[in-house]
């Protein structure tokens, strides 16, 4: 008899941008025990090369309302040749962001949890698929 050799699929590789050195640890921390391969850096840092060599297939960028850094480079990442699935967090709620939300995937810090980041990159995997197979978003 035979035996098969199942092998596990690679952790998914998540980028975490964000300017807050608590939150980038436990965030990663939280990722690597839930088996995600995870990079972070800060926003000053230039994620956009970290992106291209890390190659991520999630992105979660810290955004706020009173700067455009996190949402210029969610645009930067979404603008790659091989683009990961962006989600936007933040310490502020989503209502002081106004209409700058709409039609991203967002998830306020103080929700954050192994189960809300995972449904939350579930998401964007299966919309991303759904318009790689379609090539359309509806």
């Amino acid at each position: 008899m035979r035996r098969r050799t199942v092998r596990a699929a690679p952790p998914t590789r998540i980028l975490i941008v964000d300017d807050h050195d608590v939150s980038r640890a436990a965030l990663t921390a939280l990722l690597h025990t839930e088996g995600f391969e995870v990079a972070d850096v800060r926003t000053d840092d230039d994620p956009i090369d970290l992106a291209v060599a890390f190659d991520p297939a999630v992105a979660l960028v810290d955004v706020t309302p009173e700067r455009r850094a996190g949402f210029e480079t969610a645009d930067e990442l979404r603008a790659l040749t091989d683009p990961p699935a962006v989600v936007l967090t933040s310490s502020a709620e989503r209502r002081r962001f106004g209409s700058r939300l709409e039609g991203q995937l967002f998830v306020a810090k103080a929700d954050l949890c192994g189960a809300v980041i995972i449904a939350a990159i579930v998401d964007r995997l299966t919309f991303a698929r759904q318009i790689i197979e379609t090539g359309t978003t509806s």
